[in-house]
């Protein structure tokens, strides 16, 4: 007499992941009203108008710290995408760009 074929069940799928307090989610004009930006992200993008800095050149010029600029500014606007990192440049902003950036 043949065997009987037992199928084992596939496992369950996992549910998704439940968003972290610390992370921030992508904005979209169309889901929500624009995120209130902190002092600290505020005086980035007034010093990023026009120009492209390194985090290290960005950090001595507020006067803070690489790694809470990183932390608490910069991570968060490239997510918003209020900046963009260029190779070579650093960050900068997209809707006032450095000149020559493009070419």
């Amino acid at each position: 007499m043949p065997r009987k074929k037992t199928t084992t069940p596939s496992p369950p799928v996992p549910p998704p992941r439940p968003v972290v307090a610390c992370e921030v989610a992508p904005w979209s004009p169309t889901t929500s009203p624009p995120p209130v930006l902190t002092p600290l992200q505020n005086r980035i993008l007034k010093k990023l108008i026009g120009q492209a800095m390194t985090k290290d050149k960005l950090a001595a010029e507020l006067k803070i710290e690489a790694s809470y600029l990183h932390r608490d500014g910069l991570k968060h606007l490239m997510k918003l995408g209020k900046i963009r990192n260029k190779g070579g440049w650093g960050y900068y902003r997209p809707d006032a760009p450095p000149q020559g950036i493009f070419s």
